[in-house]
């Protein structure tokens, strides 16, 4: 996503690289589809996962064969929608509409913290990830919630 916290470079340099290491191990039963979604001028920002949503629908409603999707947020992500019930449904109202179809929806990470979710990933997939939300000169800004979230999780993988 193309917006004001200058995220979008680091975010496709890492699928970049994510693609190309899935690809070295064998894992190429996918269809890749490189979207991107420009703010412009426009200030406010959605929240990610309704911009996710509108764009899966556009895609899946190519894919008229598909009929199951997977939201990938951990028990973490869940926990702190908590207070926003209604998150959740509109990812896949939205999602839905788009695409003219209902769908199965898979949540296989929903009981997993974080912190396990990043455990059981191949440490050099892992090392490949981007996470932060308002870089500092190419680097994560280890203050954005999303920075602080991966630190506790990677933090609790070390025992500390």
């Amino acid at each position: 996503m193309v917006n004001t916290e200058g995220r979008a470079e680091y975010e496709l340099r890492a699928v970049q690289n994510i693609l190309a290491w899935l690809r070295e191990h064998g894992l190429d039963n996918f269809t890749y589809h490189q979207t991107a979604f420009d703010y412009g001028t426009v200030r406010q920002i959605a929240r990610d996962i309704n911009v996710i949503a509108f764009v899966a629908g556009i895609v899946l409603a190519q894919h008229s064969h598909t009929h199951k999707a997977v939201i990938c947020s951990s028990a973490d992500d869940l926990r702190r929608q908590a207070p926003m019930p209604w998150t959740q449904e509109l990812r896949r109202w939205l999602t839905e509409r788009m695409c003219g179809r209902e769908l199965e929806w898979l949540m296989p990470n929903a009981k997993k913290t974080k912190a396990e979710v990043i455990g059981e990933m191949p440490p050099d997939l892992y090392a490949l990830c981007w996470h932060c939300r308002v870089p500092k000169d190419g680097k994560p800004c280890g203050g954005c919630e999303t920075c602080r979230e991966v630190a506790a999780a990677e933090a609790w993988l070390k025992g500390g």
